[in-house]
């Protein structure tokens, strides 16, 4: 009975004026063969006439129609059987609908992969775009339920496959190229990005390579699915495989970080502005430059950061803004940002910054401010502003308790940032002088290093 009723599911296959492969027939050996040794089944013969229809309406189903809605299940989300395949097997199954068991996965999967044998046979004989594009979505179907089964390796032999029969067809017959990327296209879902990367992650780079390939040969299909899949992913450590991939496929991918910027959420903002830091295209400063009104401080800092690496000149006046915000998050961000832009208008920002005009209070934000622009200063390296930070250092009026000692000290100690020169003098005079112990060991120091520089 199921040899019969195959057969005459088969007939429907031929639409497109294509000749039924002999791999198909394997499949209709297969299936009864694999029933009744498993010994768990009952036959065709043994269902009810409602059950009998039901399984012949599914089995021509199966080769007439592309399969389900999308890689992890159906329209209604019933989970990765939920196709025209796996629904005519478990119509062979015992009454009491219990899980599949093993052996019947496994009979699931050997099918979907002598039919799929089956569709390259028939693609490759395809002699029309739409004879091409049917196989293709057919194919396709098959492969993502592989992949909804945890069956990733299919998944990837799958694709291979695939491109070998379009690269063969590419000269003669261009539209099945054509046809398997539009197919392909439906099966890279945020869903199966995630599950991809996973994959990467649990194997390492290193072992990954044809995982690798697959995102390099695929990626105007798959640059969009993967940024919304990174936007929803929660493990941190799938996370850093996506961005390496986002970053790798740059040229496809930046379209769609710009596109995620108007996202509501700023997190996502903040991210797509790191991402761009990354890619390092200068294309994308315009938008890091309209980011600077965002209304969530860490995104006005990220954009300020993301500005600074892509286009300096253009983020020096914002950086001499931002370091006087009176929000002190904004504040200090772009004071952590200004080391980034060696321009002398942001040095002198910082030094405005450092010297004030009030005096330190101990356990506030001010204080703070400050020794986080001295060390800026001191990874610009410029020594111009030297003299200016020893007006600071030796200014009494600012110096009264344990804050204003800690600037002090970390002036002194920013001074072996510093190439030696003759501002390195003042420093060492007075820290020879001093009563702090730190400071005169410093003054040594400097001493030590200008005289060495001297007799070279």
């Amino acid at each position: 009975v199921p040899v019969s009723l195959l057969l005459e599911a088969l007939e429907g296959v031929d639409t497109h004026g294509m000749n039924i492969h002999p791999k198909i027939l394997e499949v209709v050996d297969y299936l009864p063969s694999a029933a009744s040794m498993a010994g768990e089944h009952d036959t065709l013969a043994d269902l009810s006439p409602d059950q009998e229809a039901n399984f012949h309406r599914q089995a021509r189903a199966l080769l007439e129609k592309p399969g389900s809605g999308g890689p992890f299940g159906g329209p209604e989300g019933e989970g990765p059987r939920n196709t025209v395949l796996s629904e005519a097997l478990e119509r062979m199954a015992e009454p009491d609908e219990e899980p599949f068991s093993l052996e019947e996965e496994t009979l699931f999967l050997k099918v979907s992969s002598h039919v799929r044998s089956a569709l390259y046979d028939l693609l490759e004989q395809a002699s029309t775009p739409e004879a091409a594009a049917d196989c293709a979505a057919r194919l396709v179907s098959l492969v993502e339920e592989d992949l909804g089964m945890g069956d990733w390796e299919s998944f990837l032999s799958a694709w291979e496959e695939s491109r070998k029969v379009a690269a063969a067809a590419r000269d003669k017959r261009p539209w099945v190229e054509e046809c398997m990327d539009k197919a392909w296209g439906s099966a890279f879902a945020p869903e199966t990005m995630s599950h991809l990367c996973l994959m990467i992650l649990k194997q390492g780079w290193d072992n990954s390579g044809r995982l690798v390939k697959l995102f390099d040969d695929s990626a105007a299909a798959a640059a969009g699915p993967l940024v919304d899949a990174l936007v929803e992913e929660d493990n941190k450590s799938v996370r850093g495989v996506m961005l390496n991939l986002i970053t790798r496929l740059s040229s496809h991918t930046l379209p769609h970080v710009l596109k995620k910027m108007s996202d509501p959420r700023w997190f996502v903002a903040r991210n797509m502005l790191t991402i761009l830091q990354r890619m390092g295209n200068p294309d994308a400063a315009a938008e890091a430059r309209k980011q600077l009104t965002h209304a969530h401080p860490k995104v006005r800092v990220e954009a300020l950061r993301t500005l600074a690496r892509l286009d300096p000149a253009r983020a020096i006046n914002p950086i001499v803004v931002f370091v006087r915000d009176p929000d002190p998050d904004v504040a200090s961000g772009a004071i952590s940002v200004a080391g980034l832009v060696k321009d002398k208008a942001v040095a002198d920002a910082l030094v405005s910054l450092v010297s004030g005009g009030r005096k330190l209070r101990s356990g506030g934000r001010e204080a703070a401010k400050r020794l986080q622009a001295v060390r800026a200063l001191a990874f610009m390296g410029d020594p111009s502003v030297l003299p200016e930070l020893f007006k600071v250092a030796t200014a009494r009026r600012l110096f009264s308790g344990a804050d204003a000692d800690k600037l002090k000290r970390a002036i002194f100690r920013s001074v072996e940032s510093y190439p030696p020169g003759p501002a390195w003098n003042d420093f060492i005079q007075a820290g020879m002088k001093d009563d702090d112990p730190e400071i005169v060991d410093i003054a040594r120091r400097l001493k030590h290093r200008l005289s060495k520089q001297e007799l070279q």
